[in-house]
C-alpha cells in the first residue's frame, strides 16, 4: 500500500555528517476513526518579515551591529568543518525546509531518481517556536490537489479521505442573526477540504521519508551563506549545527484528555525550542528543565505540555559547499532569500498590514444555530461542511471545520487602537470589560459554539497575536545555483486560501521543467543535468510563476476586504447572487472569479487570468444591476436581471478574451 499512514520502516541517516539523523515525526495524529492526540497545526513565526525587522530596530537600538555581527559570523565559517554535497553529475539537490512545500518538492525530486537532501533548522513539528500557539487550518483546493495527485501515484484520495473535511461554502452570519450560504462551486463536487497544518506537513514528511529523502536536521542556515561566484551551479551554504546531550530529548510529551471539562483559564506556553535558555542556577550541562504550559485552541480541550530535556550544548558551525542545485522552501522568513538580498542578488519587500489575528477555539461540536438556514428555516448547509464567517466591518470572524466536528477560528482585527483593537483588549480586568461588550454586541450568536462569553473573552485577551504579511521578491532564480518557491518569495495573506495550493502549485510547474530540461520519461537522464539545464529550468519556472503569484497576492489582499466588509452589504449579497444566476444559465461561458482561482489551474486558467477575466465579469455584473437601486429592488434583481442581455455582453466582453487567452473553461473543477 501506498498509505503515508503505515508503520514505516526506520529512515535514512545522513551518512556525510557523522551527527546527522532522521527527522522524526513528533506529536503524530491518528486519522479518522482511531482515538487522536489532537495537537493542532503550528505556524513558525520566529522569523517572520516583521519579527526579524523588530529584532534588528531594537539590537541597534541597543547599540548592536548587525552588520558587524555578520561579519564576525562570517569570519568564524572560514575554519568551520566543510562537508561536500555533489560531484557535480548532476544528480543531488539540496532543498532547503521540510515545511510543505520543501516536503512535496522533496517527494517530487526523489520520485524522479535525484538524491534529495532536506536541511531543516527544527528537528519535528513539535520543537517549533510556540507550538500549539497558532492553528490556523488549511484549505486545499483543486490547484494544491492536483499536484499531489500528478507527484503522488496514488496518495491523495488517502489523504482525503482519512485527514480531510469537506467545506461546500461560506456559511455567513449577519449582523442580525439570519445565516446566508454562499456555495463555492456550480454544485457540491467543486468543495474545498479543511486540514490541520500539522497533519499535512506530518503526511508529506512521513511520505517523504518512504521514498528515501536524506534529511538533515537541526540544521539553521546562516545568512552568511554564499551564492556568488562565476559558476551557474554551486553555492556555500552555512549552517549552526545544534549539538545537544546524549540525553537530550526534544519531543514534548502531550498529555491530553478529550473527555475533560477543565476550563481553566488559558495561558501562553513558554517555548519549548532546544535553542531556549533553561532558566536554572545549577551549572550542570545536564540538568533538567521542566515546562508546563496549558492553552486553549481550536476544538480541544487544552493539552497539558509537560516538556522534559537537558541543557543543549554550543552549536557547532559547517560549511557545506553544495556542488548542486539548491532549492529553498524556507517559509516567509526565508534565510535563503535574505541572503541573496544581503548579496545584491534580488531585492524584496516586505509588507505587514495593520491587522492581526487570534485563534478563537470552537470546541461545542456545531453550537446552537451555526447550520446555514433557507427562507423556511430548513437547513440548506451542515455547520460541519461550511466556512463560517461573520463579516463585522473592521473585523471579522472565521471558523473552520475539524474532523472531530468542532471548528478551529480566528478573529481579525486591528492590532492597534483605543476602542476595538487587539492592543485594546488586554488581559487586565478593563481590557477583560470591554472585550466581553464587544463579544455580545458583534458575536452574540457565536458564544455558544466557543464554549460561553467567558471562554472567548479569555482566548481574545490572552492568544498570541498572529502576525499578516505579504512578501513580494524580484527575483527567485540565481543561475542553476538556486530557486526560491512557495512562501520564500510569495508569502501571502491567508484570505484566499491558497498559500500551500500556490506554492504545491510551483512544485508542480516545476516538476514539468524538470521533465522537460533535465529527464526522459519522468526520470533524470545525467547527461541531461548540466548546469545550463539547470539554468534554463529555474529561468522557465520563475517566469511561468512569478506573474501568477502577483495576481494571487492582488487577489488574497481583495477578498480580505470582501469577506470583512462587502458580505454585510445586501447590495454586493445581490450581486453575488445575480454572479451565481450566471454560472447557473451559461456555464459554457461564465465561472465566477472565485471558481476559476480555487478549481482553476488547468485549461490555462492561471491566477493571472482569473484576475483578469474576473474584472471583466464583475463589470458585466454591475451594468446589469445597475437599474436595481434601493435594497426592495435588489431583492428583485436574481428574478428580474436581463438574461438576454447578459449573454449579449458575455459574448461580446468575455468569450473574445477566452479565445485571446487560450482559456478553457471547461476544466474547472476537480
Amino acid at each position: 500500500s501506498n498509505s503515508a499512514q503505515q508503520l514505516l520502516p526506520s529512515p535514512p541517516v545522513c551518512s556525510r555528517f557523522p551527527c546527522g539523523r532522521p527527522f522524526f515525526i513528533g506529536s503524530r495524529r491518528e486519522p479518522r476513526g482511531r482515538s487522536r492526540g489532537k495537537l493542532m497545526a503550528v505556524e513558525d513565526l520566529s522569523h517572520t518579515p516583521a519579527e526579524r525587522a523588530a529584532a534588528a530596530a531594537a539590537k541597534a537600538a541597543a547599540g548592536g551591529g548587525t552588520e558587524q555581527d555578520l561579519a564576525d559570523e562570517r569570519a568564524a565559517f572560514a575554519d568551520a568543518e566543510e562537508q561536500t554535497i555533489g560531484a557535480g553529475d548532476g544528480q543531488h539537490i539540496i532543498v532547503i525546509g521540510a515545511g510543505l512545500v520543501g516536503s512535496l518538492c522533496a517527494v517530487m525530486l526523489r520520485r524522479k531518481g535525484f538524491k534529495v537532501h532536506v536541511f531543516e533548522r527544527y528537528r519535528d513539528p513539535s520543537s517549533l517556536p510556540g507550538a500549539s500557539r497558532r492553528s490556523i487550518n488549511l484549505s486545499l483546493s483543486c490547484r494544491g490537489l492536483r499536484a499531489i495527485r500528478e507527484l503522488s501515484g496514488g496518495m491523495c484520495e488517502d489523504l482525503l479521505e482519512k485527514w480531510c473535511t469537506r467545506q461546500r461554502g461560506r456559511i455567513v452570519h449577519m449582523p442580525g442573526g439570519e445565516t446566508v450560504f454562499s456555495p463555492y462551486g456550480k454544485d457540491d463536487s467543486e468543495c474545498l477540504y479543511s486540514i490541520s497544518r500539522t497533519d499535512l506537513n506530518n503526511f508529506l514528511m512521513e511520505w517523504a521519508q518512504k521514498e528515501g529523502v536524506e534529511y538533515h536536521v537541526d540544521h539553521t542556515l546562516s545568512d552568511t551563506s554564499e551564492f556568488t561566484g562565476p559558476d551557474k551551479v554551486g553555492c556555500t551554504l552555512h549552517f549552526n549545527r545544534r549539538g545537544e546531550d546524549p540525553h537530550w530529548a526534544s519531543k514534548p510529551k502531550f498529555d491530553v484528555d478529550a473527555q475533560s471539562s477543565n476550563d481553566e483559564g488559558s495561558q501562553s506556553p513558554e517555548s519549548t525550542n532546544a535553542s531556549d535558555s533553561p532558566t536554572s542556577s545549577d551549572s550542570d550541562d545536564s540538568v533538567k528543565v521542566q515546562r508546563k504550559a496549558r492553552y486553549e485552541f481550536a476544538g480541544q480541550v487544552k493539552p497539558k505540555c509537560t516538556t522534559t530535556r537537558t541543557k543543549s550544548i554550543s552549536s557547532t558551525r559547517i560549511r557545506v559547499r553544495a556542488l548542486c542545485p539548491v532549492i529553498a522552501c524556507d517559509g516567509a522568513g526565508s534565510r535563503v532569500r535574505h541572503s541573496l538580498q544581503r548579496a545584491g542578488l534580488l531585492t524584496c519587500t516586505e509588507e505587514v498590514i495593520q491587522r492581526g489575528y487570534k485563534e478563537v477555539g470552537f470546541p461545542n461540536k456545531g453550537g446552537k444555530d451555526l447550520d446555514a438556514k433557507g427562507p423556511n428555516g430548513e437547513q440548506v448547509c451542515d455547520a460541519r461542511e461550511g466556512v463560517h464567517i461573520w463579516p463585522r466591518g473592521d473585523h471579522m470572524l472565521l471558523g473552520l471545520a475539524n474532523l472531530d466536528g468542532s471548528h478551529s477560528g480566528q478573529l481579525y482585527m486591528d492590532l492597534k487602537g483605543t476602542k476595538e483593537s487587539f492592543e485594546a483588549f488586554t488581559d487586565t480586568p478593563e481590557g477583560r470589560e470591554r472585550c466581553a461588550a464587544f463579544c455580545e454586541k458583534h458575536y452574540a450568536d457565536a458564544l455558544d459554539a466557543v464554549g460561553g462569553l467567558d471562554r472567548m473573552v479569555r482566548q481574545i485577551t490572552t492568544n498570541p497575536t498572529g502576525l499578516l504579511a505579504n512578501v513580494r521578491t524580484s527575483r527567485w532564480a540565481v543561475d542553476g545555483k538556486v530557486l526560491l518557491i512557495g512562501d520564500a518569495c510569495h508569502a501571502m495573506v491567508p484570505f484566499f486560501a491558497q498559500g500551500c495550493n500556490s506554492g504545491f502549485e510551483d512544485t508542480l510547474c516545476l516538476s514539468r521543467f524538470f521533465d522537460q530540461f533535465c529527464c526522459k520519461n519522468g526520470q533524470l537522464a545525467p547527461e541531461l543535468c548540466t548546469a545550463e539545464n539547470f539554468v534554463k529550468c529555474f529561468a522557465a519556472t520563475e517566469e511561468e510563476r512569478k506573474p501568477n503569484a502577483a495576481a494571487i497576492h492582488d487577489m488574497a489582499m481583495e477578498n480580505f476586504v470582501e469577506l470583512r466588509d462587502k458580505w454585510g452589504d445586501p447590495r454586493f449579497q445581490a450581486l453575488k447572487k445575480v454572479e451565481q444566476t450566471l454560472e447557473a444559465t451559461f456555464r459554457d461561458k461564465f465561472r465566477t472569479r472565485y471558481a476559476m482561482v480555487v478549481f482553476g489551474g488547468a485549461g490555462n486558467l492561471s491566477y493571472a487570468n482569473a484576475k483578469h477575466l474576473g474584472s471583466v465579469q464583475w463589470e458585466i455584473i454591475e451594468e446589469l444591476c445597475a437599474g436595481f437601486i434601493d435594497e426592495v429592488a435588489l431583492g428583485r434583481a436574481v428574478e428580474e436581471v436581463d438574461l438576454e442581455r447578459a449573454e449579449i455582453l458575455l459574448d461580446q466582453r468575455l468569450v473574445r478574451l477566452h479565445v485571446e487567452l487560450g482559456v478553457d473553461l471547461a476544466t474547472v473543477g476537480h
